[in-house]
């Protein structure tokens, strides 16, 4: 278990925190019944995907802090983001909405 991934999901107590293959880790938001937040530890970096609900949700204000645009993986946003600050407001968001 990632230890930054499961202090950010432990604090926010509308999230949920699976690991997968991979390791994987899906966070999904208590209430939305179709998609998640999906994170995977790189050598650099998390790599961020979201999908169904979270996607339409998070994607605006993933592009806004990040000043970044994504990259594409099925037709769902993907960033490449270190846990310096950005990935604790984006999980910490999701938390709110």
């Amino acid at each position: 278990m990632d230890k930054n991934i499961q202090a950010i999901v432990n604090n926010c107590s509308n999230l949920t925190l699976k690991i997968n293959l991979g390791p994987r880790y899906r966070v999904s938001k208590n209430g939305m019944m179709h998609g998640s937040l999906w994170l995977e530890v790189q050598q650099e970096c998390y790599r961020l995907k979201l999908t169904g609900e979270p996607k339409l949700l998070l994607t605006n204000f993933i592009n806004t802090i990040t000043n970044q645009k994504p990259t594409f993986d099925q037709g769902n946003p993907v960033w490449h983001l270190s846990f310096d600050g950005e990935m604790e407001k984006i999980v910490k968001y999701l938390n709110e909405i």
